[in-house]
C-alpha cells in the first residue's frame, strides 16, 4: 500500500480545520476523510506492531483473527485511495465507512 499522500492529505485537513469558514467540495472532504482515516489507522497498526514485538519477544504472536484485521484495513484504505483516484465518490466513501469499522473493531481487540 502506498502510504506517501496520507501525510500531504493530513495537512490538507489541519489547513482545513484552522480556515473552518471556507466551503469545502465533496471530493475534498472524501480526501480530508481518507487522511483522517489513514492517519487512525496508521497509529492503531504501529500499536499492533510494538504489541507484536514484545509477543514475538516472548516467543508468542497475535491471534490470526487480528492479523486478518490489519490486511482488511489496509484493503479498504487501497479501496478508497483507488477509488478517490477514479472520482468514485459512493466507492470512496463505502470504503471509508469500511475502513472506519475495522480500525474500531481492531482498537476494540487493543483496548483503544
Amino acid at each position: 500500500m502506498n502510504r506517501t499522500p496520507f501525510c500531504a492529505l493530513a495537512l490538507v485537513a489541519i489547513g482545513v480545520g484552522v480556515c473552518g469558514a471556507q466551503t469545502v467540495s465533496p471530493v475534498k472532504e472524501l480526501r480530508i476523510r481518507f487522511g483522517n482515516v489513514a492517519a487512525r489507522a496508521s497509529a492503531s497498526l504501529q500499536c499492533a506492531d510494538a504489541i507484536e514485538a514484545r509477543l514475538r519477544a516472548r516467543g508468542s504472536t497475535l491471534h490470526p483473527q487480528i492479523a486478518f484485521l490489519r490486511v482488511q484495513i489496509e484493503a479498504a484504505l487501497d479501496e478508497a485511495q483507488a477509488a478517490l483516484a477514479a472520482n468514485d465518490d459512493a466507492g470512496a466513501s463505502a470504503a471509508l465507512v469500511r475502513a472506519e469499522a475495522l480500525i474500531d473493531r481492531f482498537g476494540r481487540h487493543f483496548g483503544h
